[in-house]
């Protein structure tokens, strides 16, 4: 009986430390502000990270196809540059274009999610194949790998 009186009396002791210890920690923080402030203390203004607009994305490459009789060297496949890539969706009709860069790679931010028809379009070559590819960009990870090769007859 006499530990718990003992044990009682210790942890009141203690409790009332930690409430105190607090309170007034409270009221150092509810203390008035003496000196004046002139302007907003706001922090440097910067957008997101990942904005509605960058979630949604279509990636790939265009690469040219060489075919003839004396071209069969390493020079097979090649990059495209400034290749105009773009995506319709099917149901709304929003468009949105990408040009690719000297490695003919490209990104493709529509905006939001659907069902987008892709073609590939301009350049050196006369026609892409495939010539129109459907993707569903459904996910905020984007579609990958939506590839097109550009044939070239160089004889």
């Amino acid at each position: 009986m006499r530990k718990k009186i003992i044990t009682a009396i210790s942890l009141f002791f203690v409790f009332s430390l930690l409430f105190s210890a607090q309170f007034t920690q409270t009221a150092q923080a509810l203390e008035p502000i003496t000196s004046p402030v002139t302007n907003p203390v706001t922090g440097p203004i910067t957008g997101p990270i990942t904005g509605p607009s960058s979630f949604f994305t279509i990636s790939g490459k265009v690469t040219y196809h060489l075919l003839g009789l004396f071209r069969r060297g390493a020079e097979r496949f090649m990059p495209a540059p400034g290749v105009l890539v773009k995506a319709v969706d099917v149901f709304s009709q929003h468009t949105a274009t990408a040009t690719t860069d000297a490695n003919g790679n490209y990104t493709i931010t529509p905006g939001k999610s659907g069902l987008y028809k892709v073609s590939a379009s301009g350049g050196e070559a006369s026609f892409y194949v495939p010539p129109i590819q459907f993707v569903n960009d459904n996910k905020p990870a984007g579609k990958k790998n939506v590839n097109f090769q550009g044939v070239l007859f160089k004889f």
